[in-house]
């Protein structure tokens, strides 16, 4: 080929090469100013903002740590990026974050908050911290009898407990007893704290139908409504008056292309989705949305609360971590009048003595989802004062 030929193609390709380079360069900043990626990513926490400029004060050292953060989390075409990595460690069948195990036949498990360490039994609870949880329960057990008040502890299993049969088979229990199976017979057998176990009435439900969410940490509805029936069956020996809602009472309805929490920490909210089972109820709500009074000052707590009027029913506080928004529905039903209280993830923390001093409540419900109860974190000195 003669040689001038040549020079004119490397040009040419130098040239295609040079507007691609400058092309992939410019993108991701025109992505930050004009928003060109058309896809969509939710993630389970803030992201950073951009830091404000104040051209008249000199850069400091946090300014650029700022930037940072937010560069990192407004990087161009990010969605896109985070997305396809997903997908491309799922064709492998490798998890993008260690906080979210691939189980079998599309089941999703959450690994974090020594989750994994409990399903696996890999610590056993010492005595004295099997006393120390004890004590602790019955510390604001005793602060609550002393007003008059009853005090049911109900504990939510994680999802691998009821479903040990979709976790990976390399993730074997060291055990055959967990720390949730510890702390049970310990309380059962040295304390008169009134505690719900459903782990049996799960086991036995899920032969009728899934009662948790494969893409979700939590139950559907119909784990929902068979945990209020355990609640109530927990308070009929206060309230012999509580009637259980039969299951011919809601009406089943699919939800279609839902995604849970787990696949949205997996960056394929939408994508990776499956049918959630609803119920609802066959002839309305009793329970109406009520006022939940002055809003908290610790800004991890929420309060919403329900009301039927119904003088011959008690009145309850419950404090529940995330497990225990789906019950909300349910559990409303059965009260006069129910204040929720949503709060920290460590059950020592989550307990309002100022909402039960103004609620004065029949009974306060406590529900602990088991990856809260059986971990560190509850085990941890809080403020002497909190009962």
């Amino acid at each position: 080929m003669p040689t001038p030929t040549i020079d004119r193609l490397r040009v040419r390709s130098d040239t295609v090469l040079v507007i691609v380079f400058l092309i992939a360069i410019c993108l991701p900043a025109a992505d930050v100013l004009l928003d060109l990626d058309p896809t969509r990513l939710s993630e389970k926490r803030r992201l950073a903002p951009p830091p404000p400029v104040r051209l008249s004060q000199p850069l400091e050292v946090s300014y650029t740590a700022a930037f940072e953060s937010w560069w990192n989390d407004s990087f161009g075409f990010r969605r896109s990026l985070v997305v396809g990595y997903s997908r491309a460690l799922l064709a492998f069948g490798v998890s993008p974050t260690p906080s979210v195990i691939l189980g079998r036949s599309g089941w999703l498990f959450f690994a974090g908050d020594e989750a994994l360490a409990s399903y696996r039994a890999v610590q056993p609870f010492t005595e004295a911290e099997l006393a120390a949880w004890q004590h602790r329960i019955e510390t604001r057990r005793d602060w609550l009898a002393e007003r008059g008040i009853h005090y049911l502890v109900v504990i939510a299993p994680n999802k691998e407990t009821i479903y040990p049969e979709f976790m990976p088979g390399h993730l074997n229990r060291v055990r055959p007893v967990t720390r949730l199976d510890q702390l049970v017979t310990y309380l059962r057998s040295h304390s008169s704290v009134a505690i719900v176990d459903p782990r049996d009435a799960l086991r036995a439900a899920k032969a009728e139908g899934i009662v948790y969410l494969r893409t979700d940490t939590h139950w559907n509805d119909v784990g929902a409504w068979l945990l209020h029936r355990e609640i109530l069956m927990g308070l009929r020996q206060w309230y012999p008056q509580l009637e259980l809602t039969p299951a011919g009472a809601f009406v089943p309805n699919i939800r279609t292309r839902w995604s849970g929490d787990l696949a949205t920490m997996l960056g394929l909210d939408g994508r990776l989705s499956e049918d959630k089972l609803e119920l609802a109820p066959r002839n309305g709500r009793a329970a109406r949305v009520a006022d939940p009074g002055p809003r908290p000052e610790d800004p991890q707590r929420k309060l919403s609360a329900a009301e039927r009027g119904t003088a011959s029913l008690p009145r309850a506080v419950m404090f529940h971590d995330s497990f225990g928004l789906s019950l909300q529905p349910f559990v409303a039903e059965s009260f006069s009048r129910i204040v929720f209280s949503s709060g920290p993830t460590n059950w020592r923390r989550n307990f309002d003595a100022a909402l039960v001093e103004r609620e004065r409540p029949a009974v306060v419900i406590q529900e602990i989802a088991e990856r809260f109860a059986v971990g560190p974190t509850g085990l941890r000195a809080v403020a002497p004062a909190s009962p």
